[in-house]
């Protein structure tokens, strides 16, 4: 007759799953703490259609398509209504002019990094000297409309060097007139700020031949030391227009920078992307920066985020270079946990083959206290009756026995526990002996 083979051993195998299973309940339960991931989609405030702001806007839309996002372009009249928008809720993210967010901006936006400068460009009459900005009291200066980020820039210009709206007149005046005007001696300059390829400076430059001309402005590191937010450029001869020779000269200007800004409760997860993007549209050569300067962590005029400070320090994330984007997104937020859940399960992970040893061996070993007390009850025993009791509750205990399975690595202990049983049951048959005895004598 065949022999049944032994029960595997499988105890290792079950301390392992145990394991696996405690990494995986720890990981779940970690997730659930984790940030949700980032919207599949958000808005972007940019400028009028035309303009700049608007075909920067296209251009990254286009650039995180691929990654699976996507960006609602949401055009406006420039960096103030931008500014208006997110702090009302009504775009996540935009294009916005330096110098013109207000101090509660701070409680509000975070900045994610500058991305192209905007110089401000000072028309004049025929000139070469330079241009003090405390020499124009009682000028009359075509600014730009109220609330513009032009008016907004130049306004702080002229209080840093001590004019007030009262000393100077701003006026908003359509593009041809104040250039007619320029000519005429009516208007004394005019000033813009915008980008050194915008189509409206280009234009301006061609149509006004050498009638007027770019100034350079005096003091300019100085003044883009009392306002942080802008920078000092030098912009040599023919830069704008080498055909024309425009400027005519080496002039020194002073740089807004056009930022990328959001609002505080913009996804964390997505300033890295937007400035991986923003370093192929904005990184390579420009006419006023040299390659892979933009993105850039100053000059801002806003704290910039936590995330976007890190990339723009540090650059992507190792996870970021190999992997996806929502890939090494989702990784990137479990592992911010990692270090405190692995603190948790190690031990765990430790007693799970203790725990298993214990719960093997209980059911072994949860016979033991009956087998003592059953062996008391058996020596004691007065009576055939109480001795017939006894042997009832071991032949329970016999048969329960039997039905034990318990991996092999266990089946000593098993044995030992019938070895056990017998013991009892010879005490049991030694009682019964003693009894039969006194009953014959």
């Amino acid at each position: 007759m065949a022999t049944q083979a032994p029960p595997k051993d499988t105890s290792n195998r079950r301390a392992l799953w145990l394991s696996v299973g405690l990494v995986v309940a720890g990981f779940a339960i970690t997730f659930s703490f984790v940030d949700p991931p980032p919207p599949t989609s958000f808005k972007l405030g940019t400028g009028g259609p035309a303009g700049a702001y608007h075909a920067w806007g296209r251009a990254l839309a286009d650039a995180v398509a691929p990654d699976g996002f996507e960006i609602e372009l949401v055009p406006g009249d420039g960096s103030l209504q931008n500014l208006e928008r997110l702090r009302a809720g009504e775009i996540d993210v935009a294009f916005v002019q330096g110098g013109t967010t207000a101090t509660d901006d701070d409680m509000q936006l975070k900045a994610l990094g500058a991305v192209a400068f905007e110089p401000l460009w000072i028309l004049q009459r025929r000139e070469d000297s330079e241009l003090a900005l405390a020499d124009l009291r009682g000028a009359r200066l075509h600014a730009g409309p109220e609330g513009s980020g032009t008016r907004a820039v130049l306004v702080e210009l002229l209080e840093v060097v001590g004019l007030g709206p009262g000393d100077v007149q701003l006026l908003d005046l359509p593009r041809q007139q104040w250039a007619s005007s320029l000519r005429s001696g009516e208007l004394d300059a005019a000033c813009l700020v915008t980008g050194p390829r915008a189509h409206s400076l280009a234009e301006l430059l061609e149509e006004s031949g050498t009638d007027l001309s770019l100034r350079s402005l005096g003091q300019a590191e100085a003044l883009s030391r009392h306002l942080p937010y802008l920078a000092h450029l030098s912009v040599p001869v023919g830069l704008l227009a080498p055909g024309l020779q425009r400027p005519p000269t080496d002039i020194e200007v002073v740089a807004p920078t056009a930022s990328l800004v959001a609002r505080l409760d913009f996804h964390e997860a997505l300033p890295p992307l937007l400035l991986e993007r923003c370093a192929e549209i904005f990184g390579g050569p420009g006419l006023l920066a040299g390659r892979d300067h933009f993105p850039a962590a100053a000059p801002v005029d806003l704290p910039l985020g936590d995330t976007a400070a890190h990339h723009l320090k540090h650059g992507p994330s190792f996870l970021h270079r190999v992997l996806p984007f929502r890939v090494a997104s989702t990784l990137q937020r479990l592992l911010i946990l990692l270090l405190p859940l692995l603190t948790l399960l190690i031990p765990i992970v430790k007693l799970a083959p203790p725990l298993l040893r214990w719960r093997h061996r209980s059911r072994i070993y949860r016979w033991y206290a009956d087998l003592r007390r059953l062996e008391g009850e058996a020596r004691g025993a007065q009576s055939p009756a109480a001795l017939d009791a006894v042997a009832v509750e071991l032949e329970q205990i016999d048969e329960e026995i039997s039905q034990v399975a318990v991996p092999l690595s266990y089946h000593e202990e098993l044995y030992n526990l019938r070895l056990h049983l017998g013991v009892v049951q010879r005490d049991l048959d030694d009682a019964r002996a003693r009894d039969e005895q006194r009953e014959k004598s």
